[in-house]
């Protein structure tokens, strides 16, 4: 059932975050996660991660933006593959994921996603960043992601320029649903710094705490979130590595521009895109 577009522009507004059902086909995402768990041992296709470890940084650090974190993991570790290194990273990014993993333009390129991500930002959406993501299974500390935190951590409006959306797909297929996804439904300028960044959810006030949601989504759904406005965490895995995939939606003029025009795709694939899909993708650098 098509959404409206009042609903669609005033669920995200409200609330945050907007599930799609049904999006893609299973077997779409069965063939992007059999390339992902192949190329794991692969370091030539992984960004270098940061090195976790339980002494290595005070508690503080971890629980800050990882990226700020001076330690990256050894070379020598990476290389002796996914089950020793998955001990001393909590995760792990694919470099230049439409380049290297062609399975995931039919994620990407998606009318339907696409059509909705236009409706919540008011302009025809651009597309921003992708990232494709690995969260280990293991027994190191929580970092950034797994704390309440806002991707702008300022409690300030966001520019209007600069708003954007989020869209992600659970890329792993041993459960039927996925809801290590938490979402808190009310925008931080309503929170009034009630909720410090990077908390732990024992650190929020009950009333809050008993608000937030964890959405089911299945392989075939994926849903948006509002990262600037609406405080969000990702549990750790428990049991298995968790594949995910993140889609960026910005507008024309937004601050991601920039880290668009880094993002590969091969000029055959792109030319072959449909013309409102090569001006959804104008930003990326055809290789």
């Amino acid at each position: 059932m098509e959404l409206s577009l009042k609903k669609v522009k005033k669920t995200i507004a409200e609330k945050g975050y907007l599930k799609l059902k049904n999006i893609s086909h299973l077997t779409s995402v069965k063939k992007l996660e059999e390339k992902v768990l192949n190329r794991l041992n692969k370091p030539l296709y992984i960004n270098r991660p940061k090195r976790m470890s339980n002494n290595l940084y005070i508690a503080k650090a971890v629980k800050g933006p990882q990226i700020n974190l001076p330690h990256y993991l050894h070379k020598k570790i990476l290389n002796k593959g996914y089950g020793h290194y998955k001990n001393y990273t909590n995760s792990i990014t694919f470099n230049q994921p439409l380049l290297n993993f062609k399975e995931c333009h039919s994620l990407v390129f998606n009318e339907k996603v696409m059509k909705y991500a236009s409706i919540i930002l008011g302009k025809p959406a651009k597309l921003g960043f992708v990232a494709l993501s690995c969260l280990m299974d293991n027994k190191l500390p929580k970092n950034d992601i797994n704390y309440l935190h806002t991707d702008d951590i300022s409690n300030s409006k966001v520019v209007e320029k600069n708003r954007l959306v989020k869209f992600t797909i659970p890329i792993s297929t041993n459960a039927k649903y996925h809801n290590e996804y938490h979402h808190l439904p009310i925008s931080k300028l309503k929170l009034k710094n009630k909720i410090k960044q990077y908390s732990d959810l024992n650190e929020i006030p009950k009333i809050l705490k008993n608000k937030i949601v964890s959405p089911k989504i299945k392989n075939v759904d994926g849903m948006f979130f509002d990262p600037d406005n609406f405080f969000h965490l990702a549990a750790k895995p428990k049991k298995k590595i968790r594949i995910i995939l993140y889609v960026v939606y910005i507008k024309e003029g937004n601050y991601l521009v920039k880290k668009a025009k880094n993002l590969k795709i091969k000029k055959k694939e792109f030319l072959k895109l449909p013309n409102h899909f090569k001006q959804f993708a104008k930003f990326l650098k055809k290789v």
